[in-house]
């Protein structure tokens, strides 16, 4: 498998309560909340199908907000509260190694699975 290294996603949540979403995990977005490729108009069907295919690989993660987010690679599960993660390996398959992390209320933001280098 060829996983595709890093992302940057922006993700808008159009509700009046916070969501707490698995990117890329096989199950629907909850009713206004979105998720897309940034600059592009890949819809989230199509990054889930690129996660479960090829995977996601980086190393850390950025956002440009503090946020609730868990990191799981199957066997533990980290959880943090920050907008900055470096140096962090992680892998998205879709599957048992994921991202959460909790959507507030009426908010658009930028989260950044930071690129290998």
């Amino acid at each position: 498998m060829n996983a595709i290294n890093g992302f940057v996603i922006d993700i808008h949540n159009e509700t009046n309560q916070s969501h707490l979403i698995r990117l890329f995990e096989n199950s629907t977005l909850p009713d206004g909340v979105k998720i897309n490729f940034r600059n592009t108009e890949y819809d989230y069907n199509f990054l889930k199908s690129l996660a479960q295919s090829k995977g996601f690989i980086g190393n850390g993660i950025n956002a440009d907000q503090e946020l609730k987010f868990a990191i799981s690679n199957g066997l533990k599960t980290e959880k943090y509260l920050t907008k900055f993660l470096p140096h962090k390996e992680i892998l998205i398959d879709g599957l048992s190694n994921y991202v959460e992390v909790e959507i507030p209320a009426r908010t658009s933001l930028l989260f950044q699975l930071m690129p290998r280098l």
